[in-house]
């Protein structure tokens, strides 16, 4: 069974993927309205992947990445940023703390999908999600942006 975590301050936005990702098969869905929380969910259970919003209160998405890698839990768990802003700041801060890949706000309700079948098969699989940014030979996640994406070699 796949474990997905979503965290987001917005019940709309939380309400809105238990729509989208309620449809994949083999999913548990776990949400969390803030970072302390998500570290808690975490401890409990750890998710294959997790859609982590930046821009909350009492800890901050960047934040709760930054502990997830002290604690080696970016090892097993692949993580998606999502942001209403798609500032080159955040993207930088985002890839360096260890997100696998960014999608920005709003999205389409069919973006998340092929993101859970790509990333959570290894994560299940116990091999490492490759770093967001990567080369062709960590599987060259791509960073997912508005209407392009921006890939290994930064080109749209």
């Amino acid at each position: 069974m796949r474990r997905i975590l979503v965290v987001d301050d917005s019940m709309t936005m939380r309400a809105l993927y238990r729509q989208i990702l309620s449809h994949i098969a083999r999913t548990s869905l776990t949400f969390a309205a803030d970072g302390v929380q998500a570290l808690e969910c975490v401890e409990r259970s750890e998710p294959h992947l997790m859609f982590l919003d930046i821009n909350m209160p009492r800890m901050n998405g960047l934040e709760v990445l930054k502990e997830l890698g002290q604690r080696g839990v970016l090892a097993r768990t692949a993580v998606v940023l999502v942001s209403t802003e798609g500032k080159d700041d955040d993207l930088r801060r985002g890839r360096d703390a260890g997100a696998t890949e960014y999608l920005r706000k709003p999205f389409a309700m069919n973006a998340l999908a092929p993101i859970v079948e790509r990333l959570v098969p290894a994560a299940l699989a116990g091999a490492e999600p490759a770093p967001a940014g990567a080369g062709p030979e960590t599987r060259g996640v791509v960073l997912r942006g508005g209407e392009g994406a921006l890939g290994a070699s930064g080109r749209q």
